[in-house]
């Protein structure tokens, strides 16, 4: 897209839900053919079939998968299924970006892992996750982190997360501590959100675990990335997927807005959200400003129209070059 660089952003954990890419994959081939492609090596894995779950007729587009290890599986079929298309299409990144497991997409398309021992592996990880810490609740919130550290409630029963724009974090808890924090916002008038994931990512909440967790990704197969790769748990490129760096995917809070204006001082960038929910698009925007020329293109949402930004992020493409 001319000189700018383009971006791809994969996004984690709770940007999945039942039907997300069912209109590409009913109308478009390619991303039909490597959707089904991923689906084969999810079962290859011992992991199960990822579309019927996905499309089953009776839920409704949006609705939570319900299982957060199927829920991983289908997520990372997805994005690197579209990753996989938009590149055959002709829109070929210059850089990949991820944030939480969608690093670990990510990597899958940068050709440094392999798509079904890492499936097994996240699942293994889960499992552990699981029996040694306890249940948690994320809450997305969209209120600065200056407010969350100066409300005493907030500050001594929840962790910041994520860091996706100036007005909006993520909290981390206790399960227990869900419907204090809850009665809080409300009070405040704080809008937020529930997100669908039951452990601890990206706070203290998974340590009594990390033992176990690195013990698990010990076998698992690492090459060199074909793709540079930036990591919203560092905000910088990554040098290698050593098992350090993939404990701090899980454990380090999410620094998206750190990530996106680390990349801007170096110079002009496309972003294209190949997650399934379009979230990291609206938060580069947020991050980004008016003012900005970066571009910033979504292509899945659970609200349609995935066939029409597929064909205005190809037109895009086209005038670019």
């Amino acid at each position: 897209m001319g000189s700018a660089k383009i971006v791809f952003m994969f996004s984690g954990l709770g940007s999945e839900y039942h039907q997300m890419g069912r209109e590409l994959f009913e109308q478009n081939a390619i991303f039909s053919r490597w959707l089904r492609h991923y689906d084969s090596r999810a079962v290859d894995a011992g992991c199960g079939p990822v579309i019927p779950g996905l499309y089953e007729p009776d839920r409704k587009r949006g609705d939570a998968l319900a299982d957060l290890g199927q829920a991983s599986v289908a997520l990372l079929a997805v994005e690197c299924a579209l990753a996989r298309s938009l590149a055959e299409l002709g829109v070929v990144p210059d850089l990949l970006l991820g944030a939480s497991l969608g690093e670990h997409a990510a990597g899958i398309v940068a050709g440094a892992l392999d798509f079904g021992e890492t499936v097994r592996v996240f699942r293994r990880q889960l499992d552990v996750l699981r029996a040694g810490c306890a249940k948690a609740k994320l809450v997305g919130i969209y209120h600065s982190f200056a407010w969350v550290s100066s409300t005493p409630l907030l500050r001594d029963r929840c962790e910041v997360s994520a860091f996706n724009f100036a007005d909006c974090v993520v909290l981390t808890m206790r399960e227990q501590d869900w419907a204090d924090v809850r009665r809080c916002l409300v009070d405040h008038d704080v809008v937020h959100q529930v997100i669908p994931v039951d452990q601890g990512f990206h706070s203290s909440l998974i340590d009594p675990a990390e033992g176990e967790v690195r013990r698990a990704v010990r076998d698992l197969r690492r090459g060199g990335l074909s793709v540079p790769l930036m990591s919203c748990a560092t905000s910088r490129r990554v040098i290698e997927l050593s098992d350090d760096h993939l404990w701090a995917i899980l454990r380090k809070p999410i620094a998206f807005q750190r990530t996106i204006e680390a990349l801007e001082r170096e110079g002009t960038h496309v972003y294209v959200d190949v997650g399934p929910s379009g979230t990291l698009a609206g938060y580069a925007k947020h991050v980004l400003g008016k003012a900005s020329s970066a571009r910033v293109l979504p292509v899945l949402s659970a609200f349609g129209r995935d066939v029409q930004n597929l064909s205005k992020l190809l037109s895009h493409h086209r005038e670019a070059i």
